[in-house]
């Protein structure tokens, strides 16, 4: 969680770091964009399942995530498939992934 909001802070557009979930093993955590828009975090230590999305209306337009130790990436052309190319099968750190995150929001002029 540390790094979550140490990576928010370097980002002027995110207006608030909620935590929506944690338990003994996972958690889950909103920066808050605007009201429609926001990147979610999600993380559980006893599956290493890790979830990173962009939503808008509460949609995925962009992602990654790991389960079972493969990773995965949800491309802003097409969220609903799985890349798992070279490219989209990297891990990313939180940081990597708001990097990522960046570049949609500038890119689809959602800031």
């Amino acid at each position: 969680m540390r790094e979550v909001r140490k990576e928010a802070a370097k980002r002027d557009y995110v207006r608030d770091v909620q935590i929506i979930d944690q338990g003994l093993y996972a958690v889950k955590m909103w920066l808050i964009v605007t009201p429609d828009l926001k990147v979610q975090l999600y993380y559980n230590e006893r599956t290493t399942t890790t979830n990173f999305a962009l939503l808008l209306h509460d949609e995925r337009i962009f992602g990654r995530n790991k389960r079972g130790g493969s990773w995965h990436r949800h491309p802003v052309e097409r969220p609903l498939e799985h890349d798992i190319t070279p490219e989209g099968a990297k891990p990313v750190s939180v940081a990597e992934f708001l990097e990522e995150v960046d570049k949609v929001l500038v890119d689809k002029k959602l800031l």
